[in-house]
């Protein structure tokens, strides 16, 4: 494989030069949200989009916690997959985690990377391309493909979601409080721009066809969460009350960092009770057998394209 061992200049501007596992989302909050949406079926489906094949040289640039690596080696046990990320907490979290899987990570640029022309068959990103500038991020990922390779951007598209009204919703004051957490929020995803270069997909297909790009695809693949599925199990239905608390906690935490007197000691543990309650009513109504089914269908906008040979 490519890979030269030495690391370049890590200088990405904008929000991968901060610490995206402490200031944006964090480490157990992405992987559970990930491990519920990469179900069997549902990543079955994206790598038969892709079209990958065992002993393919796999780059995923963002790799986070490494949920996707994982998900892959476990579909494609002889293939050498790679995952990159700016955030040393993630590459860090990877490495204890990776087992005995043919897996690796580095610490690195994505728009810069440390490997070699033409080191890969397959490159991917899962919800990066909206904070890079476009371009070079796909550019680079050109660079790095193997004459018939494939770029393969995943943009999930959360703001055209389709969302149930939740049976349990937070009470009027439960939003009270959040609403102030969230002011925290608004203002460290604006000093970190998150998703300011967010284009649609029909700007991402012009500029990779610019690039040199053939072939090109779009596929949307949905992430369909649906707690009350009768398919789902017992312990899917947890993980996935799990993730929606754990996330709520973590922006909580997040913002008191920023801001530690955003909330009275009386507010704040108000607000903690308030939040238990509610999903230990879910996870009581669960036990019961009683359904409500909250649902989310969140689309993944998939865009494919090759190297020409």
């Amino acid at each position: 494989m490519g890979y030269n061992g030495k690391v370049n200049k890590i200088t990405n501007g904008g929000v991968m030069s901060q610490t995206w596992s402490t200031n944006i989302q964090g480490i157990n909050t992405l992987n559970l949200n990930r491990q519920i949406r990469f179900t069997d079926k549902t990543f079955g489906q994206i790598t038969q989009a892709i079209g990958i094949k065992d002993g393919d040289e796999i780059l995923e640039l963002g790799c986070g916690p490494g949920t996707f690596t994982k998900r892959l080696a476990d579909f494609y046990p002889e293939a050498n997959i790679t995952g990159l990320d700016f955030d040393q907490n993630f590459v860090d979290y990877c490495k204890e985690h990776a087992e005995d899987k043919k897996l690796r990570y580095v610490r690195g640029n994505a728009l810069e990377t440390p490997f070699e022309n033409e080191s890969f068959n397959v490159c991917t990103s899962h919800t990066v391309i909206e904070h890079l500038p476009n371009e070079v991020f796909l550019k680079e990922q050109f660079r790095l493909l193997k004459p018939g390779g494939k770029t393969v951007v995943m943009n999930v598209r959360a703001e055209k979601a389709l969302r149930s009204d939740i049976a349990l919703e937070p009470s009027k004051r439960e939003d009270e409080l959040m609403d102030k957490i969230s002011q925290v929020l608004q203002v460290i995803q604006d000093k970190n721009k998150v998703a300011e270069h967010a284009a649609n997909p029909q700007e991402i297909l012009r500029t990779m066809e610019g690039i040199g790009y053939v072939d090109l695809e779009l596929n949307v693949i949905p992430y369909v969460v649906c707690i009350d599925d009768i398919r789902n199990t017992m312990e899917y239905k947890k993980l996935v009350l799990d993730s929606q608390k754990l996330m709520q906690i973590e922006f909580i935490e997040m913002a008191l960092n920023k801001k530690s007197d955003v909330l009275s000691k009386v507010d704040l543990d108000e607000l903690y009770t308030l939040i238990e309650e509610r999903f230990e009513d879910r996870i009581k109504m669960i036990n019961n057998g009683e359904n409500i089914w909250d649902l989310s269908i969140v689309p993944n906008v998939m865009i494919i394209g090759k190297k020409p040979v």
